[in-house]
């Protein structure tokens, strides 16, 4: 597997920064705009391929057991929610680096008119196959779709692996029409589960996530590519299908809520929706999940 040096700042371009000790891999913190970020990354192409979502090889995550599809699906449409009450109304939607489609699929059922684009072929063939989506392969530069076209442009746990993030964020922004709004989702730096799981973190991934973001350092990223930061919070995304053991890892209170295990399910879930609750007003839920308007 080839690997890439990554000497500069992926958000401000900084050079000077100073060594960050996560538990694994070797990570750096900007001294200008105080982004973290790994000081090399495998060659995208060893990355991603079709067995991305398979879980087949060291990246990615296996996605087809019906179970974590329901899963995928409930995410799915939580997102969709917590987007509209932005936007206040259904529109068109672009979602880029799109997977299987399962937020796709969700946006439709609630009226919105979805395309995408995804690099992996296997995965676009799914999302066109199983839930329905106009999807286009490669990158969104050569995918032939219009600018200023959509209300809204989508990139769920995409911004973390480019390695200039503003030129992409600029790229998403100038799909979305003046007044439409970009979407992101990244894992949280500042998570309860990342600080209870330290180098064992699910969302770790020195070798595949170039970089680590807070709540304020995907803020001063928007900002900084020309875009107005709305709505900037941290679900975590727990489910009442989950297992006590998913749910409790997934909030980072595994060790904490032991007790949790032993109650049944109907009892522990408004415990762990009140975890998630707490951690989302104090930005240390699981992803942060913003959404910027384009002036």
């Amino acid at each position: 597997m080839r690997t890439l040096a990554l000497s500069a700042c992926p958000v401000c371009g900084g050079e000077q920064a100073e060594p960050i000790d996560l538990g694994a891999g070797e990570h750096r913190r900007c001294l200008d705009c105080e982004t973290v970020y790994s000081t090399s990354y495998a060659d995208p192409g060893d990355v991603f391929t079709d067995e991305y979502f398979t879980g087949a090889d060291e990246f990615g995550v296996d996605v087809a057991h019906p179970r974590f599809q329901a899963y995928l699906g409930h995410v799915g449409l939580c997102r969709v929610k917590l987007l509209e009450r932005v936007t206040r109304r259904q529109g068109t939607l672009l979602d880029v680096g799109c997977g299987t489609g399962e937020f796709g699929a969700a946006a439709v059922r609630r009226g919105w008119r979805v395309q995408g684009v995804e690099l992996i072929p296997a995965a676009a063939e799914h999302a066109r196959t199983f839930n329905r989506l106009d999807v286009r392969e490669g990158l969104l530069a050569d995918s032939g779709l219009p600018e200023r076209a959509y209300d809204v442009v989508s990139a769920l746990h995409v911004v973390e692996h480019v390695p200039d993030v503003v030129a992409f964020l600029r790229e998403l922004g100038g799909r979305a029409r003046h007044g439409g709004h970009v979407l992101i989702e990244v894992p949280n730096l500042d998570s309860s589960a990342r600080e209870e799981s330290g180098a064992a973190w699910a969302h770790l991934r020195p070798l595949e996530h170039l970089t680590q973001f807070t709540p304020a350092t995907l803020r001063r990223a928007l900002l900084r590519a020309g875009l107005e930061p709305v709505q900037v919070c941290t679900p975590t995304w727990i489910w009442r299908n989950q297992t006590r053991g998913e749910a409790l890892r997934d909030l980072g209170r595994d060790r904490q809520l032991q007790r949790l295990r032993r109650l049944p399910r109907r009892a522990a879930w408004p415990l762990e929706s009140a975890c998630a609750a707490a951690d989302r007003r104090h930005g240390r839920g699981a992803v942060i999940f913003a959404v910027a308007r384009v002036p």
